[in-house]
């Protein structure tokens, strides 16, 4: 059987949600996917049959839909446990699963999670209002299992197999890695507050875990290139703005006075608090970086993504922007930008944003793009190769269902609150 040309393991930033959902239309936009494509490889993206619980971008279309949110979460599932073959591939190229932590990536199996998965929904069925830990728990046994088992076959030899485990076995000849984010970094985005952030219990787990696990996937030659991916700038997330639209630019030190996170105007963070924060992870990066060199510096192999500055050179929101990304809408142009996703129907729809979905927390399939051209650009340079077919802004915009059919008003999204906060702490 021949190689795959690129597989990926990671987090929900990887596996394409949007909004707080996956689906198949949003998978093919990924990173990875778009990646991909910009190399004319051959990449198996999830098929997923159905969304994954729930669908927030239909429900912010249709608030009456949340009266009987609980019953459709639970037809959901009962209709993932009726499927017997859950898709028409054997095997996906994208293993990124939406709410892995560092952990996920060597200690996650289909066996150890698919029969939780009717105690979880017996749990979420039995109480009269949704309990968030039960709910969150249950979408990623559903879409973990799905994503490394998609023939949903107990007797399989991935059955048993990690993430991790299962890039060994078909022995892809490029690794993508996205992780670290859910151990306390978006909890950061969304909450505005660091008291959760220990960048030293990251490094440790990178350092003791996961550098490792991905050396001895080199060492076998199972994998030839590992691109793994740096942490992202905090301030740079859509979720984490002032109080207010500010009317000008931040101060000479780059920062507001005081942010929240916008989704709930919940939390607090000062100026130099989050200045703090993003120094942090600045200097996290630097270790990740030294600490996983030097372990690969006998095999080589290994190239780091700098998210954290690409994501840098798209910071509208503190006027740091490096080049705008502009996009035809019909005959209107629209700036996309890290700026809070805003649309108000009596001035057209689009009023500001576009680089993050609905949540403000997980990108749009551009933000995406912004994140897939960093990953292609760091394989043309480590491999030296070209990329046949570089990114378009405007086709991936196009293909974005979300952006070429925005909510007709849509300003603080409260009512998401609960759901996001159990997602990415």
């Amino acid at each position: 059987m021949a190689r795959p040309e690129l597989m990926a393991v990671g987090d929900s930033v990887y596996n394409g949600v949007r909004s707080l959902t996956i689906d198949a239309g949003m998978a093919k936009l990924s990173v990875p996917a778009q990646v991909a494509r910009a190399f004319d490889w051959d990449f198996v993206a999830p098929d997923y049959p159905r969304n994954v619980l729930f669908d927030f971008e239909r429900l912010m279309r249709q608030p009456d839909l949340f009266l009987s949110l609980r019953q459709s979460i639970i037809d959901n599932v009962h209709a993932w446990l009726a499927d017997k073959d859950w898709s028409q591939h054997d095997a996906f190229d994208n293993l990124a699963i939406a709410q892995a932590q560092i952990k996920d990536l060597t200690g996650f199996t289909y066996r150890d999670h698919i029969g939780q998965i009717a105690r979880l929904l017996d749990t979420v069925s039995g109480s009269a209002n949704l309990q968030i830990g039960p709910l969150m728990d249950l979408h990623m046994a559903v879409n973990g299992c799905f994503l490394l088992n998609p023939a949903n076959d107990g007797a399989a030899a991935v059955a048993a197999l990690s993430p991790l485990e299962i890039v060994a076995l078909r022995q892809p000849k490029r690794l993508l890695v996205n992780i670290g984010i859910n151990d306390g970094i978006w909890t950061v985005c969304l909450e505005a507050t660091a008291d959760q952030l220990d960048t030293a219990g990251i490094l440790n787990q990178i350092a003791g875990t996961l550098g490792p696990a991905l050396l001895k996937l080199r060492q076998s030659n199972a994998v030839d290139n590992i691109y793994f991916n740096l942490l992202p700038k905090p301030s740079a997330v859509a979720n984490l703005t002032p109080p207010r639209n500010p009317q000008a630019p931040p101060p000479p030190n780059g920062y507001y006075p005081r942010y929240v996170g916008r989704l709930g105007q919940i939390g607090g963070l000062s100026s130099q608090g989050l200045s703090d924060v993003d120094t942090k992870i600045a200097k996290l990066n630097q270790d990740i970086r030294a600490t996983l060199g030097a372990m690969f510096a006998p095999v080589g192999g290994l190239a780091f993504v700098d998210i954290f500055s690409a994501m840098a050179a798209q910071d509208d929101k503190h006027g740091r922007e490096a080049v705008p990304i502009k996009v035809n809408h019909g005959r209107v142009q629209w700036h996309l930008t890290n700026k809070p996703l805003q649309s108000v129907a009596l001035l057209g729809g689009f009023v500001q944003g576009g680089l993050f979905g609905l949540d403000n927390l997980h990108p749009s399939g551009p933000g995406y793009a912004v994140l897939a051209r960093a990953v292609c650009e760091t394989i043309s340079r480590a491999e030296a190769i070209p990329i046949p077919r570089p990114i378009v802004m405007q086709d991936v915009f196009d293909a974005d269902t979300l952006l070429q059919n925005l909510p007709g008003a849509l300003d603080f999204e409260d009512f998401l609150l609960d759901i996001a906060v159990a997602f990415v702490s």
